[in-house]
């Protein structure tokens, strides 16, 4: 299930920066696909490889996180499980602390969705 916010656009938008309403499970899932130039269906694959895992982790921990989407609601988007919702959630935390191109590459992908810093605290 995809949590959804919607309300009007402001004539003030910032160009390439989403409205916080406008922000919900299927538009973070589109913009870290974009980011990390993979596609959807390879995000939603069984898959392991670091490469499509990692982004796989930030989705579920900014839904479980940001969007205060339950763990089954977060697993179920990707045919996983709770543990691994969890499991992602401990593993985005810790990269963030432990490794600065992560953490780069976190402040940019919150910045070009247009997620406030209030997600940060989660991280720290």
């Amino acid at each position: 299930m995809e949590q959804s916010f919607k309300s009007n656009s402001s004539a003030y938008a910032i160009p390439g920066i989403l409205p916080k309403a406008h922000i919900d499970f299927s538009v973070i899932i589109q913009q870290v696909c974009d980011i990390y130039e993979i596609s959807a269906a390879r995000l939603y694959s069984k898959t392991r490889k670091r490469e499509i895992c990692e982004p796989r982790q930030i989705c579920m921990f900014l839904g479980r996180n940001y969007l205060k989407m339950t763990l089954q609601q977060c697993a179920t988007t990707f045919n996983k499980d709770h543990a691994t919702v969890l499991h992602s959630s401990r593993i985005v935390t810790n990269l963030y602390q432990t490794n600065c191109e992560f953490r780069r590459n976190m402040h940019s992908l919150l910045t070009r969705i247009g997620i406030d810093q209030e997600v940060f605290k989660y991280l720290n």
